[in-house]
C-alpha cells in the first residue's frame, strides 16, 4: 500500500503499522536490543493488536505474517 492510496482511517492504520514493521525489519540487525528498537517493536505490536481487534483488512502487508500467528518480537528475530 502506498501512502497516496490511503483514504480511510482503517487504511491509515494499516499503512502506519506496515511502515513501523518495515522500520523494525530494517533495525533488526544493527539496533537489536537498543531502546529505540524495542520501542518500535512495541508500536508495531500495538498496531497489529488494533488491526486484529478491529478486524481490518490487511491487504498485502507485513502484518499478514504476524496477526494470528506470532508476535512482532518473534517475527523480527528472522531479520536479526
Amino acid at each position: 500500500m502506498m501512502h497516496s492510496s490511503v483514504i480511510t482511517p482503517e487504511q491509515a492504520l494499516v499503512y502506519m503499522t506496515d511502515c513501523t514493521l518495515a522500520t523494525v525489519e530494517d533495525m533488526a540487525k544493527e539496533h537489536k536490543g537498543t531502546p529505540e528498537y524495542e520501542r518500535q517493536i512495541g508500536i508495531a505490536q500495538y498496531g497489529c493488536n488494533w488491526l486484529e481487534k478491529m478486524h481490518i483488512d490487511l491487504w498485502d502487508t507485513r502484518a499478514n505474517d504476524i496477526i494470528g500467528k506470532t508476535t512482532v518480537k518473534e517475527w523480527a528475530k528472522q531479520y536479526e
